[in-house]
């Protein structure tokens, strides 16, 4: 099921963080980046963010963004 994040939840965060650290660093390496700066993004960052962020839950474990 997609749902809504709730990306101030730190615990939330943390996965959402987990989840772009993986998927970016194969979008950089794709793309030939050294320097990619989503992944300088933090955890404290997503939990701060003004951004609605959206997620494929199953069984109530994050899958995907």
């Amino acid at each position: 099921m997609i749902k809504r994040l709730n990306n101030s939840n730190e615990e939330v965060a943390n996965k959402i963080f987990t989840i772009f650290q993986n998927s970016y660093k194969i979008e950089a390496e794709i793309i030939g980046a050294l320097n990619f700066p989503p992944l300088l993004r933090s955890a404290k960052d997503i939990e701060k963010s003004k951004t609605l962020f959206y997620g494929f839950v199953k069984m109530n474990v994050l899958l995907q963004l």
